[in-house]
């Protein structure tokens, strides 16, 4: 009995046939609403820096950061962006030959923008002119630390890096000190890195690092009580000459890390300015002058000599 053969397959449904619907139009995904900016609790400020100061604390907590994109100060005009918006230009030309960097931009273009101005009555009022996102926002504390601005030192930051840096603690140690005492502060280790760096670079330059913590204190519990009373100066010195005296024995203590060319228009630059408070000096102020000028003298012997050899090891 001859076997059955199989049965062929049947042909596949066309797309038009009534079994097998179309399927629906794609749609644009919507904007998720955790990139999207309902408003601002707050909109007028007394200045300039407390709006800045406002919109930087609320932007992180809400998981992003914002930067200055443009700022007009005789208008009283200040715009803000998301530090993610804008695109990449590069700056370097072509055709120089010199072998580029491989380096990436964190920038995507973001929309999210602000608007401050100043009132007639010097108060500022904040205004939202864009409240999208393209990008997730952070929700962990650490995500935060890829925007640079988060990580910015403050005052009481910028002291402490000084200090632990003078003390010859390495980045690390100092990363964990700054943990410590700054919880709420984000910082990494690059950032004690950059610092260092600065410092360096400063101080070679002579130049002060991070002039702005110059003689700043904590709080007002932490200055010390002035008796105004009972300080003079003593007999035959000015103000003046004390002021200099001081500049001379600060720009002592830096002539080793000075070039010959800078000591020397700087011994030059102290001349003049002896010469000049010589000449304005009474008699009876003759004799600070003159121990001024001999210092001076000192200086000039001491900066062209070369500096000492380091000590052997």
């Amino acid at each position: 009995m001859p076997e059955p053969s199989p049965a062929s397959p049947s042909p596949p449904a066309s797309p038009s046939s009534p079994s097998s619907p179309p399927p629906p139009p794609s749609s644009p995904p919507p904007v998720c609403a955790s990139t999207t900016i309902t408003g601002l609790p707050r909109d007028r400020f007394a200045s300039r820096e407390e709006l800045l100061a406002y919109v930087q604390e609320f932007s992180l907590s809400q998981g992003y950061a914002v930067v200055i994109r443009k700022s007009n100060v005789p208008r009283g005009q200040v715009w803000l962006r998301c530090d993610l918006g804008g695109t990449y230009k590069s700056s370097t030309e072509p055709a120089t030959g010199k072998r580029k960097r491989k380096t990436s931009s964190r920038l995507q273009n973001c929309p999210f923008q602000l608007y401050g101005r100043r009132l007639p009555d010097s108060s500022w009022v904040l205004k939202m002119l864009n409240n999208q996102h393209n990008h997730d926002l952070a929700t962990e504390k650490t995500e935060l630390e890829t925007h640079p601005i988060a990580r910015r030192l403050n005052t009481a930051q910028k002291r402490l890096v000084v200090e632990l840096t003078d003390s010859g603690l390495r980045p690390a140690v100092i990363v964990d000190r700054m943990r410590a005492r700054f919880p709420d502060r984000l910082v990494k280790v690059q950032d004690i890195y950059n610092a260092r760096n600065y410092i360096r670079r400063e101080r070679l330059a002579g130049r002060v690092p991070f002039p702005e913590i110059t003689g700043e204190v904590d709080s007002a519990e932490d200055r010390p009580e002035v008796d105004n009373t009972s300080r003079s100066l003593p007999e035959g010195l000015s103000t003046e000459t004390v002021q200099a005296q001081a500049i001379l024995a600060i720009a002592a203590a830096s002539l080793t890390t000075w070039s010959d060319q800078k000591r020397a228009s700087f011994v030059q630059e102290l001349k003049r300015l002896v010469t000049r408070y010589t000449s304005d000096q009474e008699p009876s102020n003759d004799h600070s002058a003159n121990s001024l000028e001999e210092n001076t003298e000192t200086l000039a012997l001491e900066s062209t000599s070369p500096p000492p050899p380091p000590p052997s090891v």
